[in-house]
C-alpha cells in the first residue's frame, strides 16, 4: 500500500457544546516515498511506521505527551516545523506540538476536548524545514507577533482581537491552498481559520470552554498548484565532457546543459544497431 503523513487546516464555524459538528476542512498528504520525515505513533509512543525517524526517537513522556526527535536537527525553534494530528476517532482531540529550546525534539500533546485533560491517543506527524523550497510559513506568537527566527516566503499578520489574528500571504489565497496550523505554545488551544477575501483569519480558543484566547501558533501553506517538495532541486553545472563518443560520434553542449549528438562518424553495418557512449 501507500502510506504517509495526513495534515489538516480546519475551516469551520463557531460552535461549542456537546456532540459531533460538521465544518469545513483542508487536507494535506505528505508520502513517505516523498522522503518527508514522517511518522504515525500509537498511544504508547511506539513508532507505527515513518520515514527518517527511528523507534528511539519518540518517547511517552507522560499520559498524553511524546517527544519527538527529528534526526539532524540541532534548535527545534529555529530550523522547521512540526504538524501533528490525532490518528483515531474514538476521542474529541486537539493536538499541538511545542518546540524546545534545546536539541531538535518537540513536545506533542494529545488534550481531550471536553475536559482539557491529556490521553494517550495515536498521531501522526509531518517535519516541514524552514528552507523547504516555496515556502510560506511561520511561528505567531500569542501577542500577534511573527517569530523573527522561523517564518519563510514573507508573510504578515495582525492580531484583530483576542484569539484573532489576520495573516496576509504574499501571491497566494485560501483559493490556491490550504493552510496547517498546529498550537505550538504549549497551552492547548482549538485553532481553525477562516478565508477573508484573500487574507486567511484564524481564531484560537481554549479547551474546553471554547471561548477566544490569544495563543502560539505555527502555519505552513500547502499550494495546490505547486505542492511542497522536501528537497530543494540540485542545481547542477557541467564542467568536463567527452566531445568524442567511444564510437565517434560528436557530442556538443548546448547553452542549457543538454547534449546534441550527431553520429555521422559512428560506423554501423546496415541492418544493425550499437550503443554508443560518453562521459561527463
Amino acid at each position: 500500500g501507500t502510506y504517509g503523513t495526513l495534515a489538516f487546516g480546519t475551516q469551520t464555524a463557531n460552535q461549542s457544546g456537546s456532540g459531533e459538528r460538521s465544518g469545513s476542512l483542508g487536507a494535506v498528504y505528505f508520502p513517505f516515498a516523498d522522503g518527508w520525515t514522517a511518522g504515525r505513533v500509537d498511544g504508547q509512543g511506539g513508532l507505527l511506521n515513518g520515514v527518517g525517524v527511528a523507534p528511539s526517537d519518540i518517547t511517552r513522556v507522560a499520559a498524553g505527551e511524546y517527544a519527538v526527535t527529528i534526526p539532524g536537527v540541532t534548535d527545534a525553534t529555529t530550523a522547521g516545523y512540526l504538524m501533528s494530528i490525532g490518528g483515531t476517532n474514538n476521542y474529541d482531540i486537539t493536538p499541538s506540538a511545542q518546540a524546545q529550546a534545546s536539541g531538535g525534539s518537540w513536545t506533542v500533546r494529545q488534550t481531550y476536548n471536553d475536559d482539557d485533560s491529556l490521553v494517550d491517543n495515536q498521531f501522526s506527524f509531518v517535519y516541514i524545514p524552514n528552507d523547504t523550497a516555496n515556502l510560506i510559513a511561520g511561528r505567531v506568537s500569542a501577542d500577534g507577533t511573527l517569530d523573527a527566527t522561523l517564518q519563510a516566503g514573507s508573510p504578515t499578520v495582525v492580531q484583530e482581537s483576542t484569539g484573532r489574528y489576520r495573516l496576509t500571504l504574499p501571491g497566494v489565497t485560501p483559493e490556491d491552498g490550504t493552510l496547517l496550523l498546529t498550537e505550538s505554545g504549549g497551552s492547548p488551544a482549538a485553532i481553525h481559520y477562516v478565508a477573508d477575501g484573500g487574507d486567511f483569519v484564524v481564531e484560537t480558543k481554549n479547551i474546553p470552554g471554547f471561548v477566544a484566547e490569544d495563543a502560539q501558533f505555527d502555519f505552513v501553506f500547502a499550494p495546490f498548484a505547486a505542492p511542497l517538495t522536501p528537497f530543494a532541486p540540485a542545481t547542477l553545472s557541467i564542467t568536463a565532457f567527452d566531445a568524442t563518443s567511444t564510437l565517434g560520434g560528436a557530442v556538443t553542449l548546448n547553452a542549457d546543459n543538454t547534449f546534441s549528438y550527431d553520429p555521422a562518424g559512428v560506423s554501423v553495418t546496415p541492418g544493425t544497431s550499437v550503443d554508443d557512449t560518453f562521459t561527463y
